[in-house]
């Protein structure tokens, strides 16, 4: 026989160090600035995990116009089964950050060029975080440079 661990009709207590009055819905300890998402009303009491709102990583992307785009996000602590796919315009914490690293994984695997709003968006991200800014035509030389190297066998 199985049984459940929790009602599913009551959703499971979050363990986040907070106590909230069943009532009312109030959060003792907690002030409405502390959650300007109001995450804790919205998701967090119907026993949503905050790290099932984590990025892990980029899938796959599709095109549907010249620089929109959908991609298939894998969420933390979640199986693949449960990927989403989310538009590139969401304000999603981490998610600019895992699309550029998709997009960078992709050009060194498949050695398709990555787009130029892609690169942009790159570029912009780059200077606003101070991270290395993303240059085509050092990339170009590199795949050049891995295609005239002999193969050993």
């Amino acid at each position: 026989m199985y049984w459940r661990k929790f009602d599913p009709e009551v959703p499971p207590e979050v363990d986040d160090g907070s106590n909230e009055d069943v009532q009312t819905g109030e959060i003792e300890g907690k002030e409405k600035e502390d959650d300007p998402h109001n995450l804790e009303e919205k998701f967090y009491r119907y026993g949503i995990k905050p790290e099932w709102m984590q990025v892990n990583r980029v899938l796959h992307h599709i095109c549907y116009q010249k620089g929109q785009y959908d991609y298939l996000v894998k969420w933390k602590e979640l199986m693949y089964d449960q990927a989403t796919w989310e538009r590139d315009d969401q304000e999603i914490p981490g998610y600019e950050e895992q699309i550029f690293k998709y997009w960078l994984h992709r050009e060194r695997i498949t050695g398709e060029s990555v787009p130029k709003a892609i690169v942009k968006k790159i570029n912009i991200y780059a200077s606003e975080h101070g991270g290395p800014k993303y240059d085509e035509d050092d990339m170009k030389k590199k795949r050049k440079k891995a295609a005239e190297k002999p193969s050993i066998n």
